[in-house]
């Protein structure tokens, strides 16, 4: 009896009949020919699917070093338009102080958003910068007059992808100083009334979301009376009037949805929502009240009678950390309670920075 053909376009068919005839006891190992091609592929990063697009998100889990890896493009056939967010790690808080002095909120980091860029087979560097940290951490005993005032907090570092850098955020200013200069500037401390020019622009408050050159951002909030700091600028808003709270983060859920980034909500340490870039709320000498930091991860001031620290912002949200309480000193339940406290609140470190990717699935 012969062998009837099935013409599936391929040199299986023949060896096919006979490994399932029983005539045959092995496989033949050039069943998909020599032409075979593999598909296409992207890889790095957190991978989901949101609608109509897939999304790679590059988070950095933390808070004191930057987060380097790679997205991967393989076996295109031509090019891959992709959309693009690249966040900078959020400025930190500054510190209060016995002398009355409180610290300003940190600035949120720098957004940027591109979208339809042509990208071919390659490997890209990916780098979420980290946040800033506070440059004092007083662990002298409470009630000693022996201690350093100049509690500035550290800026936020960059974030880049495709050969964009996204600046980190401008730190708080403590013992009277004005916050820093950064994508969105950090607030300054008590006295302070300077508002800080940020070097990214202001958010138009509508879509469409691509940025300009230089990203979003706004100024900090300046300071006040009454022992009162600055909030940090938020990527949404900042700048007048004088406020203790942070600025608002932006809005980025239309194209990456609502599983990451930060919460709508001001205070809300929840890593989800869409929201990114918050400013960080300011201290006050001696409390009693929290200021809040800004909507997208954003950390609160401290607000103990007596002095306590600023709240860290939320991880790769790119927000700002928020400023210290002057005062004697108590630990802030907001953070770990192996963070060093002393007779003045620290600032809380800023946000981790971000990098997302997204493309439409139909088109890899």
């Amino acid at each position: 009896m012969g062998v009837k053909g099935t013409n599936k376009g391929n040199k299986e068919t023949f060896w096919d009949f006979l490994n399932t005839s029983g005539k045959r006891k092995y496989k033949n190992t050039h069943a998909l020919g020599d032409a075979y091609i593999a598909p296409a592929s992207a890889t790095g990063g957190t991978k989901i699917t949101e609608g109509l697009y897939t999304i790679h998100h590059f988070p950095n889990p933390s808070y004191t070093s930057p987060e380097e890896t790679t997205f991967v493009l393989a076996n295109k056939d031509g090019s891959l338009d992709v959309d693009y967010i690249v966040i900078g790690g959020g400025g930190a808080g500054g510190a209060g102080d016995p002398g009355a002095f409180s610290g300003g909120g940190g600035g949120g980091g720098t957004v940027k958003v591109a979208t339809g860029h042509p990208i071919t087979n390659g490997t890209f560097p990916v780098v979420s910068g980290k946040g800033g940290t506070n440059l004092v951490t007083p662990t002298i005993p409470a009630g000693s007059l022996d201690y350093n005032n100049l509690g500035k907090g550290q800026p936020g570092e960059s974030s880049s992808v495709f050969g964009v850098s996204a600046p980190g955020g401008g730190a708080g200013g403590g013992a009277g100083s004005a916050g820093d200069a950064g994508g969105s500037s950090g607030g300054g401390s008590h006295g302070t009334t300077t508002v800080t020019a940020a070097t990214g622009d202001d958010w138009p408050g509508a879509a469409p979301l691509v940025s300009p050159s230089n990203g979003w951002g706004n100024p900090n909030h300046a300071g006040a009376a009454s022992f009162q700091g600055g909030g940090g600028g938020g990527a949404e808003s900042g700048g007048p009037p004088a406020s203790r709270n942070g600025g608002a983060g932006i809005d980025l859920s239309p194209m990456v949805g609502t599983t990451f980034g930060g919460n709508p909500s001001a205070d809300n340490n929840t890593a989800s929502g869409g929201y990114f870039a918050g400013g960080g709320g300011a201290g006050s000498y001696n409390g009693p009240t929290k200021a809040s930091g800004g909507k997208g991860g954003g950390g609160p001031s401290g607000y103990q009678p007596n002095g306590s620290d600023g709240a860290r912002a939320v991880l790769s949200t790119g927000s700002g950390g928020g400023g210290g309480d002057g005062g004697t000193g108590s630990q802030n339940p907001w953070n770990p309670p192996t963070q060093p406290h002393g007779t003045f609140g620290t600032g809380g470190g800023g946000g981790p920075g971000i990098v997302i990717i997204r493309y439409l699935t139909a088109d890899l």
